[in-house]
């Protein structure tokens, strides 16, 4: 039988053969578990189905009824009926030394069709044992009705079906037009960056005589001041050479002049954006021609590195060494370098000519992997009339996360904030009650500590807080932020989990969802397995450093009832060590200056207090 695509000799002679087992005449009933793995996944493949689609194409091709389907979701029985998949991968086969590329895929899915072939000749492939609650009381397994919501069998139902009840949140908001079109603008001489170090990208425009004009942005929608003509006084620069990035790490973009060979020259801005004093006469060497040639930091330390952007990828300056591979058959001039979630790193993204973008996070230097970049996936699906370039990533508003741009042929902006990006939209994702009302409120935390928050107002309805905390101004690269509730006032308090176990926490001051003016969370306190067991005089708001494990271990919830999170480690294979939160310690404004005082309660019901001194 014909597939859909063509097949290795050593394949389609496999194919052939097990047409004759006479266990072959209709598919056999098979469950195959995927572990959960990028490879799986298909991560960089076309289409993002790896081998799995090849493999249900194959498949399908063995049946001898139409009404076959596959299904490729599965339940491990029996683990005694193992047969080896060897599957012979080589450089060839790989797009980031890592990962397949689509042959790769190829030669997976065609050394699975042989294991299966085989373990069905061999009659290892038999109908999975039913089972029903009865077999397995309390746990879940059970039969039901199809498409039902109801599980657990004959002891009743455990869980209730109701579909989709949050329908998601929005990356980007809709601001309009920020900028209109500029005297003898347009988009290809349009530079936006930060001339006066407010932390805003201003408007620039880079003539083709090299006259260099420019426009401080006020932080607010067609907000702008003219600075004139800011160029040095050169007559040979072209408008096309010009590029802006901070080399000095002052915070300011300087001028850079960038020759067709990668050789650059840089001007040093002195004065805000409105003089640039030249440096030395070659800044940077070339490594390559001009137009494969970008300045964005890549390692976040401030200083604008010079990176190299192939078809496949990029290359840092000072080894030159390969930093991305680039995604799979990924066309020329789609790839950007360009900080998108306001770690102060560059990301990587591939911008199409539909408007869609997909990211990979910059992660080198978080640790804890080879890979330099975390696959975010798309991030901008795409918005009607605006092509890929068109497309500008910089922040326009001054809250340190670029900001999605739409640039007109003239040179007129549209924009659409940027309301954080970390990652998949579900991993930022926290469950915890914030206002005490006993239901779990929906919260987004991204990559610099920033939370949106959604309140529960029961199942399927949800209510926009907007933004609860504005992030931090630290390295969260080794961090996570967790909602948990420590001081047991049944809402739910902010908590910074460093990578070497240590907990920062701010506790919820109670005003949520309408906290008006005030200040949503106290002044952060440091947490540890013990902090609720002070010395005898309820000393030492400090008392430990973690507990020798890992950030990534640790959670908090509430194991005894007592209504105040507990301190748990959880290992990897399942164990878990917990330190009971023993709460003598509160918190309340005993002097009346709306800061939040240390208070330790014993048991005949002695206080001390120690009085909050934070300005």
């Amino acid at each position: 039988m014909a597939s859909k695509k063509p097949w290795s000799a050593f394949a389609l002679a496999m194919v052939l053969m097990a047409n004759l087992l006479p266990l072959a005449v209709a598919l056999p009933n098979l469950r195959i578990i995927p572990l959960g793995d990028s490879i799986t996944k298909g991560s960089s493949s076309s289409g993002i189905v790896g081998y799995r689609g090849p493999l249900r194409s194959k498949l399908l091709s063995q049946g001898k009824d139409d009404g076959i389907t596959i299904d490729m979701v599965g339940s491990l029985r029996d683990g005694k009926r193992i047969l080896p998949v060897p599957i012979d991968i080589g450089p060839g086969d790989l797009w980031d030394e890592k990962h397949p590329n689509d042959k790769g895929y190829e030669k997976i899915a065609n050394a699975w069709l042989k294991a299966i072939l085989e373990a069905d000749s061999r009659g290892y492939l038999k109908k999975p044992v039913a089972m029903t609650d009865d077999d397995a009381p309390n746990t879940g397994i059970g039969n039901s009705a199809d498409g039902g919501s109801e599980i657990g069998g004959s002891h009743g139902k455990i869980w209730e079906k109701k579909g989709t009840v949050f329908e998601g949140f929005r990356t980007w908001e809709t601001v309009g037009t920020i900028a209109a079109a500029a005297e003898n603008g347009s988009r290809a001489k349009l530079i936006l960056a930060d001339l006066n170090g407010d932390g805003i990208s201003d408007y620039v425009l880079a003539d083709n005589d090299g006259t260099v004009r420019a426009w401080i942005n006020g932080g607010k929608p067609n907000s702008w001041t003219s600075l004139g003509k800011v160029n040095p006084g050169w007559s040979s620069i072209k408008g096309d050479m010009i590029r802006m990035a901070d080399i000095d790490n002052d915070g300011k973009v300087d001028l850079i002049i960038l020759y067709s060979d990668g050789v650059a020259k840089v001007w040093k801005n002195i004065d805000n954006g409105k003089k640039f004093e030249a440096l030395d006469s070659k800044w940077a060497i070339g490594l390559a021609s001009s137009e494969k040639v970008h300045f964005e930091d890549i390692d976040g330390d401030g200083y604008a590195d010079y990176v190299i952007v192939y078809s496949g990828g990029g290359k840092n300056w000072e080894n030159d060494k390969a930093i991305a591979p680039g995604p799979a058959s990924m066309l020329d001039n789609r790839a950007r370098i360009r900080d998108i979630d306001g770690d102060g790193k560059s990301d990587y993204l591939v911008v199409y000519n539909g408007g869609a973008v997909k990211a990979w996070r910059n992660t080198i230097r978080d640790g804890g992997t080879n890979n330099n970049w975390a696959d975010l996936g798309t991030i901008a699906p795409g918005v009607s009339g605006v092509t890929g370039n068109m497309i500008r990533f910089a922040d326009m508003d001054g809250d340190g996360l670029p900001d999605f741009l739409a640039v007109a042929d003239d040179g007129s902006i549209r924009m659409w904030k940027n309301l954080g990006i970390a990652g998949t939209k579900g991993a930022s994702l926290r469950f915890a009650d914030l206002t005490g009302d006993s239901k779990d409120d929906i919260i987004s935390v991204d990559a610099k500590g920033r939370a949106r928050a959604w309140t529960n107002k029961g199942v399927d309805k949800w209510e926009s807080m907007g933004e609860i905390a504005p992030g931090l101004d630290e390295d969260l690269s080794s961090a996570r932020i967790e909602f948990a509730d420590i001081n047991g006032d049944k809402k739910a308090d902010y908590l910074v989990i460093y990578g070497g176990g240590i907990v920062k926490a701010y506790l919820n001051n109670g005003n949520l969802p309408n906290p008006g003016n005030n200040r949503i969370w106290q002044n952060p306190i440091t947490l540890s397995p013990s902090v609720g067991e002070p010395s005898s005089k309820g000393e030492g708001q400090i008392v430990a450093t973690g507990v020798g494990e890992p950030g990534s271990k640790i959670r908090f919830a509430d194991l005894t009832g007592d209504g105040k999170a507990d301190y748990i480690v959880q290992y990897d294979r399942g164990a878990a060590k917990a330190y009971r939160n023993l709460g003598p310690v509160y918190y309340a404004d005993i002097n009346g200056d709306k800061k939040a005082d240390y208070l330790v309660a014993f048991d005949g019901g002695a206080i001390n207090i120690y009085i909050n001194l934070y300005d």
